[in-house]
């Protein structure tokens, strides 16, 4: 299998997920889901908090691989705009509102989740796209867990959900983001965590471990 999806992610949507099997891993994810990859639309991610809206009139430049540029999230609601966030143990999120018919990709490392792009990109569909939060389903997709998330004590004194083991602190940045959504006004229930983790588990490449050689995993979203 060359990608994974959510347990319950709304029909209206496709979120697909790469795996790592190998040379051409990209390819055999585009593949598997019956889509070109100039169809996506692509980030040069930068940790910003910068969000780009994908509308009719751009998504014909973009999706030609020109890179979004300085980008961190995305927002559509149109149909058949896939949109893309590449992790190695960052976070990728969806988020989608039935109700509106929009959709929004979130790339979110630490220094994200502190820049509250997630805030920024939620209150941006608010105001732009008349959405309610209530309404709001996310996606937490594959990323580094907080037992493998050992950071310096000027990062963890910055987080809430952080433990110590003995001199090390651990952060939990899906635990972190979870949190923000929740203070933002979305119900529990629809909040989809696939718990995953991108350092212990082989079919996700991780920065962390693999340093220079790693790939990226591939999140990509589209409403149907």
């Amino acid at each position: 299998m060359s990608f994974i999806k959510p347990n319950t992610s709304p029909k209206e949507i496709l979120i697909a997920v790469s795996v790592n099997n190998g040379d051409g891993y990209i390819e055999s994810f585009f593949n598997s889901i019956n889509m070109s990859i100039n169809k996506a639309v692509f980030m040069n991610q930068t940790h910003s908090t910068n969000i780009k809206k994908i509308t009719k009139f751009n998504y014909l430049f973009y999706r030609s691989k020109n890179l979004v540029k300085n980008t961190d999230a995305m927002i559509t609601n149109k149909a058949n705009m896939p949109l893309v966030v590449r992790t190695a143990d960052c976070l990728p999120i969806v988020l989608y509102c039935k109700s509106k018919n929009v959709i929004a990709v979130i790339h979110a490392g630490w220094a994200g989740v502190l820049s509250n792009i997630i805030e920024k990109t939620v209150q941006l569909m608010i105001q732009d796209y008349k959405v309610d939060a209530n309404n709001i389903y996310a996606y937490i997709g594959p990323r580094i867990l907080m037992k493998d998330y050992e950071v310096g004590v000027e990062v963890a004194n910055k987080f809430n959900n952080k433990i110590k083991k003995g001199d090390s602190w651990f952060v939990d940045i899906a635990g972190e983001a979870t949190q923000q959504l929740l203070k933002l006004g979305l119900k529990e229930d629809n909040i989809e965590d696939s718990e995953l983790g991108t350092y212990s588990d082989e079919r996700f490449f991780s920065y962390r471990k693999d340093k220079n050689k790693s790939g990226r995993i591939l999140t990509l979203a589209m409403i149907k």
